[in-house]
C-alpha cells in the first residue's frame, strides 16, 4: 500500500489531472506568456500607490498631495490590484474565482480617476497680481495616470493570456 500511494502522489505532483499536461509544461508556459504582463501589473499597483501619496496639484510652492480628494481611492484600488497581482503570481497564473479578470476593472476605474482629475486640475484659474494664474498637475498625478494606464493594459493581456493555462 506505501509504495502504491507514493507513485499516486508522485505522479499527481508531476501531472495537473486537470489539464493533462505536466506541470513543467504548464510553468514553462505560464513563464513565457503570462509572467512578464502580470509582473508589469504588479510594478504598475505599486505607481499608482506612490503617485496616490504624491503631490496631485501644485501651483507655486504650495502642493496638495492626492490623499486629500481622490487619491485616497485610488491608493486602495491599486494596493488590492497590486495584493491580487502577486497572488497571480505565487498561483503562476492559474485563476481562482476570476482574479484575473477584477485588475482590468480597478484599472480602468483608477484611470478614469485619473483623467478625470487631470482635465479638471487646469480648469481652476485666478488672478494673481493682474495675471492670470491656475494650478498645474503634480507628478503625483501623471504617475497614477500612468500606471493606471500600462495597468489596465498588462492586466487584459494577463486575463486574454492567462485562461490558456
Amino acid at each position: 500500500m506505501g509504495i502504491l500511494r507514493s507513485v499516486y502522489f508522485d505522479v499527481a505532483r508531476d501531472v495537473d489531472l486537470y489539464e493533462g499536461l505536466p506541470v513543467s509544461t504548464q510553468k514553462a508556459k505560464y513563464a513565457a506568456t503570462v509572467k512578464p504582463w502580470t509582473i508589469t501589473c504588479l510594478a504598475a499597483s505599486i505607481a499608482i500607490v506612490i503617485g496616490s501619496l504624491g503631490p496631485w496639484v501644485t501651483i507655486f510652492a504650495f502642493s496638495q498631495n492626492g490623499t486629500e480628494g481622490d487619491g485616497a481611492i485610488t491608493v486602495a484600488l491599486g494596493g488590492l490590484a497590486a495584493l491580487l497581482s502577486v497572488v497571480v503570481i505565487v498561483r503562476e497564473g492559474r485563476a481562482l474565482l476570476g482574479d484575473r479578470y477584477i485588475t482590468p476593472l480597478l484599472a480602468l476605474v483608477v484611470s478614469i480617476i485619473a483623467l478625470y482629475d487631470v482635465a479638471n486640475v487646469g480648469n481652476t484659474k485666478g488672478n494673481f497680481m493682474g495675471a492670470q494664474i491656475g494650478p498645474s498637475v503634480g507628478w503625483g498625478l501623471w504617475l497614477v495616470l500612468i500606471g493606471g494606464l500600462t495597468l489596465l493594459a498588462a492586466s487584459i493581456l494577463v486575463a486574454a493570456k492567462g485562461k490558456n493555462l
